[in-house]
């Protein structure tokens, strides 16, 4: 077997990429506001602080229509977000978010990839 056909084999089983995949990271917002997404589906999004019980989501999943859910602990913050296409749509809309390799539009804050 040549080492293309297996460089293509392996590429091929090793599996397809997660819908939230793209989220994982962190970004910093124009008012320096970090939110932070890890592989395990912890986050940190301090946009959901719910000051009646001190609290922000801090686990997140995405839907395979790509709606981005956050939830807390213990259930008082959080929010559903759909996704949209454009860059507009979302910061005209606070309930979408927009995502593009290093860019991230939500809650119609802008954050960029820090790593």
């Amino acid at each position: 077997m040549s080492g293309l056909t297996l460089t293509m084999l392996m590429t091929a089983c090793s599996g397809s990429e997660k819908p939230g995949d793209m989220l994982i990271g962190s970004w910093v917002s124009e008012y320096n506001d970090i939110v932070t997404f890890e592989k395990d589906g912890r986050c940190t999004a301090p946009f959901t602080y719910n000051a009646s019980w001190w609290e922000s989501a801090d686990h997140y999943t995405v839907k395979e229509d790509g709606t981005l859910v956050l939830s807390s602990s213990e259930g008082h913050a959080g929010g559903s977000y759909e996704k949209v296409d454009t860059e507009e749509e979302a910061l005209d809309d606070g309930s979408m978010y927009y995502l593009d390799k290093d860019k991230l539009i939500i809650e119609e804050d802008v954050y960029t990839r820090t790593k």
